[in-house]
């Protein structure tokens, strides 16, 4: 457990072929530069001829985040397995705009951008969110439940058995 003691990590398998495509060109623009050209055959086979827009609409996303937001968004290096906390919050958003839940999908992007105009992002969330529905890759996020710590022992019921 690498970000969070209370909750076990997530891996992009575990979320299926839509999270990680995303993912794969998300953390792509964040990290380097844009113009990949296996980047850009990769998403030209998947959605056709609407590939480059795809990679244009997640560009403008991943340049938004770090242009409106308010904080700064935690990402696993490019081809690391694990997703952060800050990832799964953002595919949820458009997990959420794929199942048409406005309200979850516009809690995700005002936690991700905190003070910033999270409904700037909105309209562009909900286009990438549709062109992966399109061609029939849904975008799942796990359920992320807390943790229940250990019973704690009813220290009512303790005896003081001696001092030292």
């Amino acid at each position: 457990m690498t970000q969070n003691a209370l909750r076990p990590d997530i891996l992009l398998p575990e979320l299926g072929d839509g999270a990680g495509y995303f993912m794969l060109a998300f953390r792509g623009f964040a990290f380097g530069p844009t113009g990949c050209r296996c980047l850009n055959k990769f998403y030209g086979d998947i959605f056709g001829g609407m590939g480059d827009a795809v990679l244009s609409d997640i560009f403008s996303l991943t340049a938004d985040l770090g242009r409106i937001g308010c904080r700064k968004i935690r990402l696993a290096q490019p081809g690391c397995a694990r997703v952060t906390h800050d990832e799964v919050s953002l595919l949820s958003a458009l997990g959420a705009a794929q199942s048409g839940q406005d309200d979850l999908h516009r809690a995700h992007l005002r936690w991700l951008v905190v003070r910033g105009d999270a409904e700037r992002m909105v309209e562009l969330t909900r286009q990438i969110a549709s062109h992966f529905k399109s061609i029939g890759l849904n975008i799942s996020t796990p359920e992320l439940s807390g943790y229940t710590p250990v019973r704690q022992p009813n220290i009512g019921r303790m005896k003081l058995v001696g001092t030292a």
